[in-house]
């Protein structure tokens, strides 16, 4: 009979403890596996963007509407290949529970009878020799000092106290044994010289765990048939059925699934059907192996007196097998977890075999009869369990001859790993290199070593090294990483064919691989098979929101399933190719994106604000352009601060800053002349919907310096409206572009009159009209269509001059436009210049700003009556005489020159106004004003 732990410290000590431990690590076991596996050796998805061109405002002139086309960006999700991670923090977690379990486990062992402590010890003392302890380089390099310590602090105190003391109870036991046993951790690594003497231990500590875990699948190798059996046994109690046909089935079908794993793990048996992982199989066993310890316990004398030992002995060797699975898989070293898995499958079958043998040889002619064999299921005739183990290990080495001893390999492979591990960890790249290198080449299944090796050649600038690395890697033993890695570095290089070519190797080798098929998609877009991208990510499962990401993607670059509506969910890339299509579209969405928590550069934040401000703006302009220019005082490359400048152009053209837009895309054209055609073409869209024909005429000559050729039809008439005539028919002839059919003209040149050419003309000198002139021009405008265009223009552009009574006379002719809608400001203009003063507070005119345009002049006008002093109004106008030609503008700029102290710039400003105004009107207007 066993006594009971004396107290409830003792019972939580050595049950809760390891109990606890044990349900630990299973935790973190299948926790990691199935949510964090992988994340040892990272793929990412990493943001490749591409521009396409959307319409951003139409310019109605008409006849024609000119379109201002920006660029936004496409963001497509491919996934890159990171170098492995270390987890320093988990694995010292891992080393201090192992170190945890050894202390218990030591007190636990002190307790037994003087023959099975001095071989438990004997075992325990070589299982410590694996802890690698004189890495700590205590008293100099590879001393054995750090191993004599170890063995003062743990092995001797339990020595001593049972041969001299071993009369003492278990509290004098602990009191001794425990606390010696725990600061001897922190005595070495006080003592220690090794760079992060935790983490080596606690790597060091993997290889006693592997051992451990080892010496516990074989001691758990025959528990679920002895399970079954047992349950069997007490199902047939008093029944009499012959179990013994149903244990043998069972046994067979056990043995038998086995014997495929083995097979399957060795190569000579392809069995592509579900499996669970070796894992869930392990957890079951050690769990059944719990109760066939009480059971043993029970049934026959053990070594010590107190029945918590055998059963915390088997958790904590429970808890340390879990943790070592969770290292294997943490550290992706696959040598570890072969080893283990092989393990397993071999205990299983040799240990599940021979046990199945004793079963039918001692009680085959018992467990058919209903007897309670199950309670002597341990204490056959002289020895038998003992002999089964001995067969059974017998078999064991023969199943290691069978698959060529691959165990001893796998052990010194893991070994290998483990110490490369921490030397990556501790930024010791070249020992980690070779040691990595050693370890790939005595095992190839090994994907982390070869990726590691070339990552670390990368970061040593050798890149035809690391490319060298992953054609030996994708040779031998190719893995996911390296395919991604090795795909990624060619299309770097320009070799388009070789990444395509290893592209599809690694989907021959990995068929329905995600991340394989999702580059390959992209590597299609690439080449402009479109379609056949969306036909790869349609076939991936998983990954929704990325893969829809990138099926908008396609949609917006090459206008593929163009009528498809996907959601992209809430991935951020998906949103930025989302407002990317509904802006080609010209489509609403029911989101937007957060502009004011952008705080980097990267591709992600610029796409952000640029396909968000070509959508829609919703905040302070003077905060958005305050934001631009911290991004822009990053440091960043030149091809960044180009792209983060033209987003500011385009937020400040969201909002109608006519001015700061033309003064940003000037400075653009200067900064960056390779991109100067597209920001003069820019400007002159903007100025041709400020019919501003002349300067963006000079826009779009200078557009053709710099290379640009893409002109059409509708830009005939601002060039020759423009007063560029000679140019005109220069653009013409040179891009083959006929004039419109509206433009005709004679022999000599001279253009055809009619109501069109009557109408352009008129808009081209809109601007530089007086009351007189533009209204004569719109009283010989005889087409209904035509003529309340251009009343609304007189009104959006020259109502400054007008009385209430001729004001509402324009707004009825623009209203009697059978599409009047096409009046953007018509509600609004209505609204201000209704009254002799400008009511800030009405709401339906906030769409025209005061202070943004300067070719709306009555707007400058109406900011003129809002200034405060002569010096305030001076600056309205000598901002606004910089883009428009008004005279009335330019008149007032006059009377305050002279009022502000300055008239010594008015002859200049006269002088200027002469060139478009008559010598006559030019007097009246300085007797009327002046």
């Amino acid at each position: 009979m066993y006594n009971r732990l004396p107290g409830r410290f003792y019972t939580f000590l050595f049950k809760a403890v390891p109990f606890a431990l044990a349900i630990a690590g299973c935790i973190v076991m299948l926790v990691w596996h199935f949510f964090f596996s992988g994340s040892s050796m990272p793929i990412v998805p990493a943001p490749s963007a591409d521009l396409i061109k959307v319409p951003f405002d139409f310019f109605d002139l008409g006849i024609y509407q000119y379109l201002l086309e920006v660029d936004n960006y496409v963001l497509f999700e491919h996934f890159e290949s990171l170098p492995p991670q270390s987890f320093p923090g988990w694995t010292t977690a891992f080393g201090i529970s192992i170190w945890l379990a050894i202390v218990i486990g030591l007190v636990l062992v002190s307790l037994f009878n003087r023959m099975q402590f001095v071989l438990s010890m004997g075992l325990i003392i070589f299982l410590l020799t694996l802890t690698g302890v004189n890495g700590l380089n205590i008293g100099g390099i590879s001393n054995n000092m750090p191993t004599i310590i170890l063995m003062v602090g743990l092995i001797l105190p339990a020595a001593i106290v049972h041969t001299f003391y071993s009369h003492w109870g278990l509290g004098k036991r602990t009191a001794v044994i425990l606390p010696i046993a725990l600061l001897t951790l922190p005595l070495l690594l006080g003592l220690g010289e090794a760079v992060n003497g935790a983490l080596l231990l606690a790597e060091n500590l993997s290889l006693f765990a592997m051992a451990v875990t080892g010496l516990f699948m074989l001691y758990t190798g025959h528990v679920v048939i002895s399970s079954v059996y047992v349950l069997l046994a007490k199902l047939n109690k008093g029944v009499g059925l012959k179990i013994s046909w149903h244990i043998t089935v069972i046994s067979i079908l056990y043995l038998l699934f086995f014997l495929f794993l083995l097979l399957r793990i060795t190569g000579n048996f392809q069995w592509d059907a579900p499996i669970p992982p070796v894992r869930i199989l392990f957890l079951i066993v050690g769990v059944l192996g719990y109760f066939e310890t009480k059971r043993k316990i029970e049934q026959f004398e053990q070594p010590y007196v107190f029945s918590a030992v055998g059963e915390g002995l088997y958790l904590l060797g429970f808890a340390i097998s879990a943790l070592t699975f969770w290292k294997a898989e943490l550290s992706a070293n696959q040598p570890m977890l072969d080893f283990l898995e092989h393990t397993f499958i071999y205990s299983q079958l040799a240990f599940g075999l021979l046990f199945y043998a004793y079963l039918m040889a001692n009680f085959g002619s018992l467990m058919n009869q209903g007897s309670r064999v199950e309670t002597v299921l341990f204490k056959p005739k002289f020895f038998a369990y003992y002999h089964m183990r001995i067969g059974a290990m017998l078999a064991l080495l023969s199943i290691i001859v069978f698959a060529d001893g691959i165990v001893g390999v796998q052990v010194n492979a893991a070994s290998t790993n483990i110490s490369a591990d921490y030397y990556y960890a501790t930024g010791r790249h070249t020992e980690a290199s070779i040691l990595y290198e050693h370890s790939w080449e005595s095992y190839r299944r090994n994907a982390k070593a070869g990726n590691t090796v070339a990552h670390l050649a990368l970061l040593n600038k050798q890149p035809t090294a690391a490319v060298n690395t992953l054609l030996r890697n994708f040779d031998n033993a190719p893995s996911v990483n390296d395919v991604l890695l090795l795909a990624g570095l060619l299309q770097e290089n320009g070799n388009e064919s070789g990444a395509f070519s290893v592209l599809e190797g690694g989907l021959a080798l990995f068929p329905n691989n995600p991340y394989l098929l999702n580059n390959m998609a992209f590597y299609y877009s690439d080449n402009g098979r479109a379609e056949e991208a969306f036909q790869l990510l349609e076939s991936i499962r998983g990954s929704k929101n990325q893969i829809n990401a990138n099926k908008v993607a396609l949609q917006a670059k090459h206008l593929v399933r163009y009528d498809e509506q996907i959601k992209a969910g809430t991935d951020q890339a998906g949103k930025v190719n989302t407002l990317a299509f509904a802006n080609l579209k010209g489509d609403d969405v029911p989101f937007s994106l957060a502009t004011d928590v952008i705080n980097d550069t990267d591709v992600l934040s610029r796409a952000i604000l640029r396909n968000q401000w070509s959508y829609a703006v919703g905040g302070d302009l003077h905060k958005d352009i305050a934001l631009i220019d911290t991004l822009l005082a990053k440091g960043v490359n030149a091809t960044v601060e180009e792209e983060l400048r033209q987003t500011r152009v385009i937020r400040s053209l969201k909002q109608d800053y006519i001015n700061e837009s033309l003064k940003r895309l000037n400075g653009l054209a200067y900064q960056f002349p390779n991109a100067a055609a597209k920001y003069h073409f820019m400007a002159a869209n903007i100025l041709i919907g400020q019919l501003d024909f002349e300067k963006a005429a000079i826009e779009l000559m200078q557009a053709e310096e710099k290379g640009f050729d893409n002109f059409k039809t509708e830009h005939l008439p601002i060039l020759y409206y423009g007063g560029r005539v000679g140019k005109a028919f220069e653009v013409s002839s040179k891009h083959n572009i006929e004039f419109p059919s509206w433009m005709r003209f004679d022999e000599q040149a001279s253009l055809a009159p009619n109501d069109t050419t009557l109408f352009f003309s008129g808009l081209s000198k809109i601007n530089t009209m007086v009351k007189a002139q533009f209204m004569a021009h719109l009283d010989s405008i005889q087409s209904e269509k035509l003529k309340p265009l251009f009343a609304y223009q007189l009104l959006l552009r020259k109502a400054h001059w007008l009385q209430q009574e001729e004001i509402r006379s324009l707004v009825a002719i623009a209203e009697s436009h059978s599409e009047k809608t096409r009046f953007e400001h018509l509600v609004a203009l209505k609204t201000l210049l209704r009254e002799d003063t400008f009511n800030e507070d009405q709401e339906v005119a906030s769409s025209l700003p005061l202070d943004r345009n300067a070719y709306w002049t009555p707007m400058v006008f109406k900011a003129m009556e809002k200034a405060e002093g002569n010096l305030e109004k001076y600056n309205i106008l000598v901002e606004a005489s910089n883009f428009n030609k008004d005279p009335l503008l330019w008149i007032n700029l006059v009377k305050y020159s002279r009022l502000v102290g300055v008239d010594h710039y008015t002859s200049s400003i006269l002088s200027q106004m002469s060139e478009w105004v008559d010598a006559e009107t030019l007097v009246e207007l300085q007797l009327e004003i002046l």
